[in-house]
C-alpha cells in the first residue's frame, strides 16, 4: 500500500469531519497557549490533547442597535406603516423616532399623563397646521 501524504491525510480527515459534523457534541473551548522557553513555535505551546480541524463556525444573527418597545406599541407602529408606507426600512423610522426623542427637553418622559396628553395634542395641532394629517 502506497503511504500516503499529509496533504492526503488533512483532506481524508476533513471528510471525516463532515461526516461526523451533525452527530458530535460542540467541541470544548481551546485551551490557553502556554509559553515555551526558547521556542518560537506556538504549536509547540499547545497544551494537551490533538489538534482539532473545525469547519466554519455558524454565524451569530448580528445584533444592530435596537429599542424595545412594548408588544402594543410594536403593534401600532407596524399598523400605521402598512396604512402609510411613510417609512422604507424599519432603520428609517428607529432614526426618525429617535430625532424626536432628542428634540424634546430632558425629563420630558417623566411629565404626568396630562401634559404628556397636552404636549402630543400640540404636536399634532402644529402638523396639522403644516398641511400634515
Amino acid at each position: 500500500m502506497k503511504a500516503r501524504t499529509q496533504a492526503e491525510q488533512q483532506m481524508e480527515e476533513l471528510r471525516r469531519l463532515r461526516e461526523t459534523a451533525g452527530k458530535r457534541k460542540p467541541a470544548a473551548a481551546p485551551k490557553p497557549l502556554r509559553a515555551v522557553q526558547g521556542g518560537t513555535s506556538e504549536m509547540a505551546a499547545v497544551s494537551g490533547g490533538s489538534f482539532e480541524l473545525s469547519e466554519a463556525v455558524a454565524k451569530k444573527k448580528k445584533d444592530g442597535p435596537s429599542l424595545a418597545v412594548s408588544k402594543e406599541l410594536y403593534r401600532q407602529l407596524l399598523q400605521r406603516q402598512r396604512e402609510s408606507r411613510s417609512f422604507k426600512r424599519r432603520r428609517d423610522m428607529g432614526d426618525w423616532g429617535a430625532a424626536l426623542i432628542l428634540a424634546l427637553p430632558f425629563d420630558a418622559h417623566r411629565l404626568s399623563s396630562e401634559a404628556k396628553a397636552e404636549l402630543f395634542q400640540r404636536m399634532q395641532e402644529w402638523a396639522q397646521a403644516r398641511g400634515l394629517r
